[in-house]
């Protein structure tokens, strides 16, 4: 550590401080402590515990049946690959780009779940302006399935019902489309929606091609999470290829499938899990846009993946890491 060039208010010290006005503070010499020592540590850790097995008390095992250690150290992580590759570069744990997320941060999206086009307007407004980067939406149970909730009893999943142009207008009432990326699950098939998009996009005066995020599609997930689909799984596939090239052409910087590993988390299923059935998704609708001329690189444009976050910090960012690497 070196604090020759940094400032330090003398009144932030309690007392004991006799660095004279104006003069820097001395630099500290470290080497008068001893290094740190996992073994004396656990020495101490035993003491403190009081006769309670060490073993028991300070291992923590998880879900996915890895167990924690209580502390890590450099020596743990002296096999692990990934602190030792760079973004941008194969096989990609820390990020598909060599920038990292400095000249693209991350973007921040609070969903919407309000009932009405209009409620939801105010709601999505309300985030912009408290710091939301992104437009983002949960629907309904009909929109989901590409239906008028007027004339749909398929209201299982609350949310928002989006069926008209009109209430396209509504929802995104004095919201730039232009400036904030979209982002909406919408369902087995994204064709509808993408269609209203592009409907409003046109009212307005705005070339499609602005348009940018994603409106993902997700027919295996959909099957996965509700037991069945409303139709031929055939005919999700060939909207899904139809969706791709027309966004290809029209929509280009709008991804249109969203590979869920929420579904397996919000299931029960462990980070594993949610990994492993999210990639196995993945290859299989891959495999059906195949068959459909929708080519690898093609595919990898319009691919988004969704993944559940919880409350265990490192065994998440290990999750995305792994995905990533899987993908790949």
């Amino acid at each position: 550590m070196n604090n020759k060039n940094e400032s330090v208010d003398s009144q932030s010290h309690g007392g004991g401080n006799d660095t004279p006005p104006g003069e820097a503070v001395r630099e500290i010499d470290f080497s008068e402590f001893a290094p740190a020592d996992y073994n004396k540590w656990k020495e101490s850790a035993v003491v403190a515990l009081k006769g309670t097995p060490f073993e028991k008390s300070m291992y923590t095992p998880t879900y996915e049946g890895i167990t924690l250690e209580p502390l890590y150290t450099a020596e743990h992580a002296s096999a692990i690959e990934a602190p030792k590759s760079f973004p941008g570069v194969y096989n990609f744990a820390r990020g598909g780009k060599a920038s990292g997320y400095i000249s693209k941060p991350w973007e921040i999206a609070q969903p919407s779940d309000a009932l009405s086009p209009a409620d939801a307007n105010v709601q999505i407004r309300r985030d912009l302006e408290k710091g939301a980067t992104t437009l983002s939406l949960l629907l309904d149970g009909s929109s989901l399935l590409g239906l008028d909730a007027d004339v749909s009893d398929a209201g299982w999943e609350s949310g928002l019902s989006v069926s008209t142009l009109s209430d396209m207008e509504s929802l995104f009432d004095s919201i730039d489309l232009t400036r904030y990326p979209i982002h909406i699950y919408a369902g087995a098939s994204s064709t509808p929606l993408i269609g209203l998009a592009a409907a409003l996009a046109e009212r307005r005066g705005i070339l499609p091609d602005r348009l940018r995020g994603c409106i993902g599609a997700d027919p295996l997930g959909s099957w996965l999470q509700n037991g069945g689909i409303f139709c031929d799984a055939d005919q999700l596939f060939d909207e899904m290829a139809h969706a791709i090239f027309w966004t290809e052409k029209h929509m280009p910087a709008m991804r249109t499938v969203l590979i869920r590993g929420s579904i397996v988390h919000n299931g029960g299923g462990s980070a594993i899990q949610e990994v492993g059935c999210a990639i196995a998704e993945t290859v299989e609708t891959f495999r059906n846009l195949r068959t459909r001329q929708i080519s690898i690189d093609m595919f990898a444009r319009h691919l988004r993946f969704e993944f559940s976050l919880s409350s265990n910090f490192f065994m998440e960012i290990a999750k995305i890491r792994a995905a990533r690497e899987v993908w790949a």
